[in-house]
C-alpha cells in the first residue's frame, strides 16, 4: 500500500534527480525534510550558475558592440574626411568651422560648450581659421565685453564645397547599398541620433 508519505517521499526524490543533491534514504520526517533543502538548494545553484552564464553573455555582447560602433564611426569620419583634399585645416578646425556656418555669429563660451572644447584649445583654433580669413571675431552689439565668431564669405563657400563632396561620397556609398539595407539603415537613423545626442552629456 503506498502511503502518502511514501508517494510524497517518492515525488521529492524524482524531483531531485538531476540537481546534484545527496538524496538519503529512510522512514524519518527528517530526512524528507532534508531531502527537499538539499534539492532547493542544488537548484538554486544551478539557476545561479545560468544567471551568472547569462550575464556573462550578454556584457561579452555589449562589450562587442561598443567596439565595433566606436570602430564604424571612426572609419566613416577618417573616409568622410579623406573626401576633402586640403589637409591645410584639421579636423577639429573644420568642425568649428561648419558650426559657425550652421548657427551663425557664437560666443566663444558657447562654441567651446558645443564643441567640447577648453577656451585654450578653442582660441587656437579661432586663430587659425582668423589667419586663413575663414572666420572673425567680432564684438557683442550691446556688451562690447563680449565677444562673438562668426565665418567668413570664404569659411562659408570652403564649408559648402566639404559639406557637397562628404553628400556625394555618402550618396555613391548608399547607392551601392540594397533597398533592404536603406530600410535599415533609416529606421536605425533615430537610435544613432539619440547616442550622438547623450554623448553631449558630461561624464562622470
Amino acid at each position: 500500500m503506498v502511503t502518502r508519505q511514501s508517494r510524497g517521499k517518492a515525488i521529492d526524490e524524482a524531483q531531485c534527480r538531476g540537481t546534484g543533491a545527496n538524496v538519503c534514504s529512510g522512514p524519518k520526517e527528517i530526512w524528507v525534510i532534508f531531502q527537499l533543502v538539499a534539492c532547493r538548494q542544488a537548484t538554486y545553484r544551478r539557476m545561479g550558475l545560468m544567471q551568472d552564464e547569462v550575464g556573462v553573455q550578454q556584457s561579452d555582447s555589449e562589450t562587442e558592440l561598443v567596439d565595433r560602433l566606436r570602430a564604424v564611426i571612426s572609419r566613416g569620419n577618417r573616409h568622410l574626411r579623406m573626401t576633402y583634399a586640403d589637409d591645410s585645416l584639421s579636423p577639429s578646425q573644420l568642425e568649428v568651422l561648419a558650426m559657425l556656418v550652421r548657427r551663425g555669429p557664437m560666443r566663444l563660451s558657447e562654441l567651446a560648450a558645443e564643441e567640447g572644447l577648453n577656451p585654450t584649445m578653442l582660441s587656437r583654433i579661432v586663430a587659425k581659421l582668423e589667419n586663413a580669413d575663414l572666420a572673425l571675431r567680432m564684438p557683442d552689439e550691446v556688451d562690447g565685453r563680449v565677444v562673438h565668431v562668426a565665418a567668413t564669405e570664404k569659411g562659408r563657400s570652403l564649408y559648402q564645397v566639404r559639406r557637397r563632396q562628404r553628400t556625394n561620397a555618402l550618396k555613391s556609398a548608399l547607392e551601392q547599398m540594397s533597398s533592404s539595407d536603406h530600410h535599415t539603415l533609416a529606421d536605425a537613423m533615430p537610435v544613432l541620433e539619440s547616442l550622438i545626442e547623450s554623448l553631449k552629456q558630461p561624464r562622470r
